[in-house]
């Protein structure tokens, strides 16, 4: 599983709007874009492209803590204006949290780019 580039692993739930997915577009805040790629949902502020270098940080979470993990951190995310991409749903989600998930990419439900 590993060596599978993370967006083959998640096709299959590309088109899947869940619970996950319904919080994430209703916590967007009012003056960020949101746009999807692969296995992520994207939220940025500015011109809608995420920067290329920089600082950026990851949040984990499993399954079950997914919903807080996401109000806590998009509501310090609002407060300090950072650009954050998130899991699309739960079903990717559990890819990233499996233990053969890439390691590019495992464990990371939210990444964010403080300013």
């Amino acid at each position: 599983m590993n060596s599978i580039p993370l967006d083959i692993l998640c096709e299959q739930y590309f088109d899947v709007k869940d619970d996950l997915t319904e919080l994430s577009v209703y916590l967007k805040p009012h003056d960020y874009q949101m746009f999807e790629s692969g296995p992520w949902l994207f939220f940025n502020n500015d011109s809608g492209i995420l920067p290329t270098q920089g600082w950026k940080g990851h949040l984990s979470t499993v399954l079950e803590n997914s919903k807080i993990t996401l109000e806590t951190a998009v509501s310090v995310f609002k407060q300090f204006g950072c650009v954050y991409k998130v899991s699309r749903n739960e079903g990717i989600l559990k890819i990233l949290n499996n233990i053969h998930a890439p390691i590019q990419t495992a464990n990371k439900f939210i990444t964010f780019y403080p300013k």
